[in-house]
């Protein structure tokens, strides 16, 4: 069963001037891919337990929770996304575009493969602790923390970075471009780091 999902939910004031926070809840209980178009909504909670794809587009966004813990394929664009909560299996490879947001918070307890693109972002954290691999574009990121501890390697595109906080696999590699200058910290010990631009692929 294939689901796809549009919704329009602008609320404005009685003066008719700027939209005001709308929250959403929506249960698809047998639908096998879901593409959900949210172009208003600060709070948003989807659950499709049956889902093994979901692509989520949500242009206005605050909180977004997806229930989904039969998914392996996540994909999700939010430009102004600030925190996203991702469930599904172990395997999940998900991919966040979140072009425009100054912050972004993900959590992705069970996600395999990470992808982050946030051009704009000044704050990314990412935790996700059953993640194999990760790749993390924030080219105007000034803070990063990653908390990956089963990630090898963990791939970092941020080239203007003042803190850089990372934790990989025992023996993991990292590869960034972030400058000698800022503050770098690189758990554990036994971790590698290595020059963003010898990293040969693929991602």
């Amino acid at each position: 069963m294939i689901a796809l999902v549009a919704v329009l939910a602008c609320f404005t004031t009685a003066y008719g001037d700027a939209p005001v926070a709308v929250t959403l809840t929506a249960t698809l209980k047998a639908a096998s891919f879901v593409n959900a178009t949210l172009q208003m909504g600060d709070t948003i909670t989807l659950t499709a337990g049956a889902a093994d794809t979901v692509i989520v587009t949500a242009i206005n966004l605050t909180t977004l929770t997806l229930n989904t813990p039969s998914a392996t394929f996540i994909n999700v664009t939010a430009p102004v996304a600030i925190i996203l909560d991702l469930s599904g299996p172990v395997a999940a490879t998900v991919h966040l575009d979140a072009s425009l947001s100054p912050k972004v918070t993900l959590n992705a307890e069970v996600a395999g493969v990470v992808y982050i693109t946030s051009e704009a972002s000044q704050t990314v954290y990412l935790t996700a602790p059953n993640a194999t691999r990760t790749y993390v574009r924030a080219l105007e990121g000034r803070t990063i923390n990653i908390d990956a501890h089963k990630a090898s390697p963990i791939i970092v595109d941020a080239a203007n970075t003042n803190t850089f906080t990372v934790t990989c696999a025992d023996n993991g590699i990292v590869y960034d471009n972030v400058p000698s200058t800022a503050t770098k910290t690189i758990n554990p010990a036994s971790a590698h780091e290595f020059a963003l631009s010898t990293f040969a692929g693929p991602y």
